[in-house]
């Protein structure tokens, strides 16, 4: 399944990286990491 995101949301991430990153360097691949994890457990689970 390919996942695109809207641009709204794009946006959104993109502005939530660039904060996290600002609190501590590194943060915010933390944050994207979080959030494809999550990305990938609705997609597997999305028929339970």
């Amino acid at each position: 399944m390919k996942l695109r995101y809207a641009e709204r949301a794009r946006d959104d991430v993109e502005l939530a990286f660039v904060w996290h990153e600002r609190q501590r360097r590194g943060l915010g691949f933390e944050f994207l990491d979080c959030v494809e994890n999550t990305v990938k457990y609705i997609i597997e689970n999305q028929g339970m």
